[in-house]
């Protein structure tokens, strides 16, 4: 009865940021640096540029490395079950979920550059690391 509205709740919200961050030229956190931003845990390991290409790219819909995002599961948690092989795939191809559709990320030079960095920090500040 409520599925489909949802759907299409879930769906607008979905185009609403992917607009958003089009129109932006970037996908930078909007709250960056201020208070609403900041969290008290720090990540395990910071492998630098990975840590940079998360926050610039990935936080807005995916969170915190300690966190849920608005739309995306926790990073950290999808690299425990994904292979290196599977997440390239994903982010560079987008995948269609519950919330929506995340984009693909092939068109953007920086993020296919950093995807080895990128996928190394989220491994580090996942339970994966400690296996």
């Amino acid at each position: 009865m409520f599925k489909t509205p949802l759907i299409i709740l879930s769906t607008a919200i979905s185009l609403i940021f992917a607009t958003s961050i089009l129109a932006e030229g970037h996908a930078g956190c909007c709250h960056q640096g201020t208070k609403a931003h900041q969290t008290d845990h720090a990540p395990k390991v910071s492998h630098g540029h990975g840590k940079s290409l998360h926050q610039q790219w990935c936080i807005r819909c995916h969170g915190s490395i300690q966190g849920e995002g608005l739309l995306g599961p926790n990073l950290t948690k999808s690299v425990e079950t994904l292979s290196k092989v599977e997440f390239v795939h994903i982010v560079t191809e987008g995948k269609k979920g519950p919330a929506g559709r995340m984009p693909g990320w092939k068109s953007n030079p920086r993020v296919m550059k950093g995807m080895d960095k990128l996928y190394a920090f989220l491994v580090a500040n996942s339970s994966k690391s400690e296996q």
